[in-house]
């Protein structure tokens, strides 16, 4: 039981990271997108 704990821990945190990895990922395309617009705006 206490193996099963652990393995369900890792693949916790493994799902918890590909989400903050997504997220960033969405953060920098918003940011460029800002970042783009503004420039064009200038």
């Amino acid at each position: 039981m206490y193996k099963n704990k652990w393995k369900f821990h890792r693949l916790d945190n493994f799902r918890q990271k590909q989400e903050i990895a997504s997220f960033s990922k969405h953060e920098n395309t918003k940011y460029n997108i800002l970042k783009t617009s503004l420039l064009t705006q200038i």
